[in-house]
C-alpha cells in the first residue's frame, strides 16, 4: 500500500487484526484474496455467456459521470453468476470486517486505457464495500485511492482536494475491502493497462440503520441467463 498521508506507525499496524485494521482506517487491503486462474475463468465464462465476442457488448456500455467515457457496467440483476459470487462471498467479507453482513448490490465493470474514476462517496447500500481486480490486459498495478478520513460528500471530484488519502496498487485477484459511505475513494491516475475488469460488490449491517436496503430491492433482472 503506497500511503499519501499520515498513517499510524508500521509497527502499531502490524499488530493489528484484520478486523482492527478496518476499524482503524476504514479500510483494509487485501492482496491476493483470489486466485488469478479462477477470475480469469469467471470473466471468460461471462464474456461468453453474454455474447461479447458476437458483439452484445454494446447492450452494456453507457457513460458514466465518475468516468471520462463510455464503460461495460454489468449489473448483478443482469447475470445471475455474479450475484452468486457475491452472496457466496458474504460470509467471508463479515469474518474479515467483523460484522454480520447482508448482500445489497454488485456489479461488474471494464476499464480502458488512460480511464479514471472521479473521487466519490457511494449510496447507502454500500456500508460496506468490496472492490476486486478481475483481469488485466497489462501487468502494470493500478491503485485504488482512499480517504484516510471520515468525510461523506456527494459532490463527485477529480482528486481529494489536498485531504489526505492512501493509495493500494492492485493487480488481478488483489481487493480492498472498505466503508464505501465515509470513505471517498477514486483511481485518480489513468489505467496504464490496454484495459481492466473489475467486481464491485457491497454490504449493509445484518442489524443496521440500512438493513432494508439488502437484496438490492430496486433492481430487477433484465437480461435473463
Amino acid at each position: 500500500m503506497h500511503a499519501r498521508a499520515d498513517m499510524p506507525p508500521a509497527r502499531s499496524l502490524a499488530a493489528m487484526t484484520e478486523t482492527e485494521l478496518y476499524d482503524q482506517q476504514g479500510f483494509l487491503a487485501l492482496p491476493a484474496l483470489f486466485p488469478v486462474a479462477v477470475l480469469d475463468a469467471f470473466h471468460r465464462q461471462l464474456r461468453a455467456d453474454l455474447g461479447f465476442a458476437e458483439g452484445h457488448v454494446v447492450r452494456y456500455m453507457a457513460p458514466d459521470k465518475l468516468l471520462r467515457g463510455v464503460t461495460v457496467n454489468i449489473h448483478a440483476a443482469e447475470y445471475a453468476p455474479l450475484t452468486t459470487f457475491h452472496w457466496g462471498l458474504t460470509p467471508r467479507m463479515a469474518q474479515l470486517i467483523g460484522r454480520d453482513l447482508l448482500p445489497s448490490f454488485a456489479f461488474f465493470r471494464i476499464y480502458q486505457r488512460d480511464e479514471i474514476c472521479r473521487v466519490h462517496a457511494d449510496r447507502v447500500e454500500c456500508e460496506h464495500s468490496l472492490s476486486l481486480t478481475v483481469a488485466a490486459e497489462g501487468e502494470a498495478p493500478w491503485s485504488l485511492s482512499l480517504a484516510t478520513t471520515d468525510g461523506p460528500d456527494s459532490k463527485v471530484r477529480e482528486d481529494f482536494d489536498d485531504r489526505p488519502f492512501a493509495s493500494v496498487p492492485m493487480r488481478p485477484g488483489d481487493a480492498v475491502a472498505y466503508r464505501g459511505i465515509d470513505r471517498r475513494h477514486g483511481r485518480i491516475e489513468p489505467n496504464p493497462n490496454a484495459w481492466s475488469a473489475h467486481l464491485f460488490l457491497h454490504w449493509v449491517d445484518a442489524d443496521g440503520r440500512y438493513r432494508d436496503r439488502a437484496f438490492d430491492r430496486v433492481r430487477q433482472p433484465t437480461v435473463p441467463v
